[in-house]
C-alpha cells in the first residue's frame, strides 16, 4: 500500500502560477501570525521548501511542508475561493487526502465529497454577497473537475460489473447535487442576496442541473440491471441495505432535531418531508422482499438512503451558513462597539484636558 501511495504522490504536479499563489498565501499567513522565537527555525525551513524553482520532487516536499506547517494547513481548511490560503486547501490538504483513496469506490466518494465542498463554498460566498465573477468561475471549474472525476470512477465500477457499488456512488453524488442545488435556490430567492450575486448563483445552479441529469441517466441504466437481480446474494444485500437505511434515517432525524433552533423552519420541514418519503420507500422495499423482488427492493432502499442523505446535507449546509453569518455579524458588532468606545474615550480625554 505504501508503494502505491508514493506512486500517487509523484503524479501530482502544480502549475507555476499555482506554486506562486500557494507560496504567497503561506508567507502572508506567517507574517500575520508571527511564531515565537523557538519556532523561527521551523518557519525558515518551511520557507526554504518554497523555493519552487529549485524543487524537483515537489510532491514529497509538499507533504513535508504540510507536516511542518500544520497551522497553515489547518487554517487553510476554512478558506474560500479568493482567500490567500485557498490554494493550500485544494492543492495541499485535499491532494494529500486523495492519496489514501485507493479503491475506485473510495475515489468516487472522495471526488463527490470535494464536489460538494465546492458547492458549499459557493453557498457561503453567496450568503455573504461575495460570489463575484472570478470566484464563481473558480467554483465552477473546480466543481466540474471533481464531478468529472467522480463520474469517471462510477463508470469504471459499472463497467467492472460492480453495480451495487456504482449505485451507491451514484446515490452519494446525486444526493450531494440535489441538496446543494436546493440550498443555492434558497439563496437565489432570498431578498438579502444582491442581484449580481443571484446571477452567479444561477450560473452555478445551471451546472449542477447538468450534472444531475447526467447522474440520473447513468443511474437509470444501473437500476435496470439491479432490478433484474433476484439472487440470494441480492437478498442478503438488500436486507443489509434496509438495516443501514433505517439507522441512517434515525441518525438524520436526531441531527435535524438538534439543529432546529439554528435553521429556518421551512428548511427543517423540507428535510423532515424527505425523511418521511425515505421511510415510505423502505416499507415498499420490504413488500418487494416479501414478493422476492430483491433487485427492485434494493433500488428502493438505495433511493431511500439518497433521500436521507439529502435531508442531512440540506440542514447541515444551512446550519453552517447561518453560523458563519452570525459570526460575521458578531464581529461587526464588536468592531462597531470598539470604535464607538474609542471615540467616546477620545472625547472624554479631550474634555479632561480642556481641549
Amino acid at each position: 500500500m505504501t508503494n502505491k501511495i508514493f506512486k500517487e504522490i509523484y503524479k501530482i504536479k502544480l502549475e507555476g502560477s499555482e506554486k506562486a499563489r500557494i507560496k504567497m498565501g503561506i508567507v502572508n499567513f506567517m507574517v500575520r501570525n508571527q511564531a515565537p522565537n523557538r519556532y523561527q527555525s521551523h518557519r525558515s525551513n518551511i520557507l526554504t521548501l518554497f523555493k519552487f524553482n529549485q524543487i524537483k520532487n515537489m510532491p514529497i516536499l509538499l507533504a513535508l511542508a504540510i507536516l511542518l506547517s500544520g497551522g497553515t494547513s489547518v487554517a487553510a481548511q476554512s478558506s474560500l475561493p479568493g482567500d490567500p490560503l485557498y490554494p493550500v486547501k485544494i492543492n495541499f490538504n485535499e491532494e494529500v487526502r486523495s492519496w489514501f483513496a485507493i479503491s475506485k469506490k473510495a475515489k468516487a466518494n472522495f471526488n463527490t465529497e470535494l464536489a460538494a465542498a465546492r458547492l458549499e463554498e459557493a453557498s457561503q460566498l453567496a450568503a455573504e454577497n461575495k460570489l463575484d465573477a472570478k470566484t464563481a468561475a473558480e467554483v465552477k471549474a473546480n466543481f466540474k473537475a471533481r464531478t468529472d472525476a467522480a463520474n469517471r470512477f462510477i463508470i469504471e465500477l459499472k463497467t467492472d460489473g460492480d453495480t451495487q457499488a456504482a449505485a451507491e456512488a451514484l446515490a452519494d453524488l446525486g444526493s450531494a447535487l440535489e441538496a446543494h442545488a436546493q440550498v443555492l435556490a434558497q439563496l437565489s430567492a432570498s431578498g438579502a442576496t444582491k442581484a449580481e450575486i443571484k446571477q452567479k448563483v444561477e450560473e452555478i445552479r445551471t451546472e449542477i442541473r447538468k450534472e444531475i441529469n447526467a447522474n440520473n441517466s447513468v443511474n437509470a441504466d444501473v437500476k435496470i440491471k439491479i432490478s433484474a437481480d433476484n439472487s440470494a446474494d441480492m437478498q442478503t444485500a438488500v436486507e443489509n441495505k434496509i438495516a443501514s437505511v433505517e439507522n441512517k434515517i434515525e441518525g438524520v432525524s436526531a441531527f435535524i432535531e438538534a439543529k432546529e433552533e439554528n435553521v429556518e423552519a421551512s428548511v427543517i420541514a423540507n428535510a423532515n418531508a424527505k425523511l418521511d418519503a425515505a421511510s415510505a420507500l423502505i416499507i415498499q422495499a420490504e413488500a418487494d422482499i416479501a414478493a422476492k423482488d430483491y433487485g427492485k427492493a434494493f433500488v428502493k432502499a438505495q433511493e431511500a438512503m439518497k433521500m436521507a442523505q439529502e435531508a442531512k446535507l440540506i440542514v447541515a449546509t444551512n446550519n453552517k451558513i447561518e453560523l458563519k453569518l452570525r459570526t460575521e455579524m458578531n464581529k461587526g458588532d464588536e468592531n462597531r462597539a470598539s470604535a464607538s468606545f474609542d471615540a467616546k474615550t477620545r472625547t472624554n480625554i479631550k474634555l479632561d484636558l480642556g481641549l
